[in-house]
């Protein structure tokens, strides 16, 4: 079915169709309407015109004149004019004779066969009553209504076309400038994506449709770009261990037994491992791929946790873990992706900060959550806080041996802005602060 193939037309055709049809439908509509107006405007004219007739013959008869009445049968006439009894009347046209100053109109046909307008009236001739019968022909009122009909039908006709034509050459003109665009479109590098997309004179409707696709341009561009970095990054990280493990294999294959070469190949593993599952939460969570599953957990308690883990960690260089918290403070989150971002946070600290200083943990339970997780920084410049969260970004290149991923920070960055809150870092004092929230808190309405 056509409907069927809506899709495949133009959309120029597919707005003339519309077009046409709505004026095709109103002068139709119009037609008629003018139609029955004409129509009535001419029988009317015609009835007055018999009446007048009527009138003036009738008067001839009442005063006994009636033989200087004019002949029906000359030559040319197109009219029957007759003097009837109400009998005889009765006798042609059955039904009620009209009555005194109310003709009667009707419809009907000469002895030649066209067809008349007639009229009856009622009069009074010599004391006796008298009906007298006139009917004209209709022949030139009709003519002159098939020549309105053939007008009306050409005008429509003719303002069809006229409109089809300006319809055309308006939308084709409007039309130009989203065949311009596309034109844009198609000549744009798909390895090498503009920041965003060439002004054009587009429509007022089709703006819209520019900023959608402008939008998703710049999506695409800076999926592209974080893709092209993570490939020279994961490529510069995993080098580094890569040869480790191979000189360190090749060590323990030379010499027999040599555990500790083995032991730091699996060290060299482990920290790929830890990269590689970086990663991919990264790619998962910064695509879209995974959403937070958000219940009610005591963000006080996952603190302590986090935080005793952390003490452990720390307890060989001789770094405490101090925590301030309510005995329980209640919010709604992913329990797995906030102890995550906790994990990173404290053991990002642990791991910086210097031997035998100390970390605190810091728990604001209000109606919008904080926390805050500070430690000792002496080698971080002011400069160096927009670097934080930056993939594989260190202080220092001799970091890069130190068992860290360098994905930690960048972890719980994403992480955060997947529950929908902000982690941010500041530094006073040599001192560094990282700051989340707010987190949303649940209050007991018992």
């Amino acid at each position: 079915m056509w409907w069927s193939d809506r899709g495949r037309h133009s959309l120029l055709q597919h707005l003339l169709l519309v077009q046409m049809s709505g004026l095709l439908l109103l002068f139709t509509a119009l037609f008629f309407v003018l139609d029955g107006t004409i129509d009535r405007e001419l029988y009317q004219r015609l009835d007055s015109e018999l009446l007048d007739r009527a009138r003036s013959y009738a008067v001839l008869v009442a005063v006994g004149h009636e033989a200087d009445l004019p002949r029906d049968d000359a030559p040319g006439a197109s009219f029957d004019l007759r003097v009837l009894t109400p009998t005889a009347w009765a006798a042609r046209h059955p039904g009620a004779a009209p009555r005194i100053g109310q003709p009667r109109y009707f419809d009907t046909v000469l002895a030649d066969g066209a067809p008349a307008r007639a009229l009856a009236l009622a009069l009074t001739a010599a004391g006796q009553p008298r009906v007298l019968l006139l009917a004209e022909s209709r022949e030139r009122t009709d003519r002159l209504e098939r020549q309105l009909h053939y007008t009306l039908l050409g005008g429509i006709v003719l303002a069809l076309a006229l409109a089809a034509a300006l319809a055309t050459l308006s939308l084709r003109r409007e039309l130009r400038p989203l065949a311009e665009f596309s034109a844009v479109l198609r000549r744009i590098d798909p390895e090498h994506l503009p920041a965003s997309l060439p002004q054009q004179a587009l429509p007022q409707e089709l703006q819209p449709l520019r900023a959608a696709l402008d939008a998703t341009l710049q999506r695409h561009a800076a999926a592209l770009a974080r893709e092209r970095l993570l490939l020279r990054e994961v490529a510069h990280e995993l080098r580094t261990p890569l040869a480790e493990m191979r000189s360190e294999v090749e060590l323990a294959l030379r010499a027999q037994g040599d555990h500790a070469a083995l032991h730091a190949s699996l060290a060299g593993i482990a920290r790929l491992q830890r990269i590689t599952d970086s990663l991919l939460l990264l790619a998962r969570y910064e695509s879209g791929q995974a959403q937070p599953l958000l219940e009610p957990l005591d963000l006080a308690a996952l603190l302590r946790a986090a935080c005793a883990r952390a003490a452990a960690q720390g307890a060989a260089r001789a770094i405490t873990v101090q925590v301030q918290a309510e005995d329980e403070c209640w919010i709604s989150s992913d329990p797995v992706l906030l102890e995550r971002i906790l994990d990173n946070l404290l053991h990002n600290a642990v791991s910086h900060a210097p031997a035998a200083s100390r970390v605190q943990a810091h728990c604001a339970c209000a109606d919008a959550v904080r926390l805050v997780i500070s430690n000792a920084a002496p080698a971080l410049d002011p400069a160096d806080l927009a670097q934080l969260g930056r993939r594989f970004w260190r202080k220092r290149a001799t970091q890069a041996g130190d068992g860290h991923a360098g994905l930690g920070l960048a972890l719980a960055q994403t992480l955060a802005a997947v529950l929908h809150t902000q982690l941010r870092f500041t530094l006073h004092d040599g001192i560094l602060y990282a700051h989340l929230g707010p987190l949303a808190a649940l209050h007991d309405t018992a």
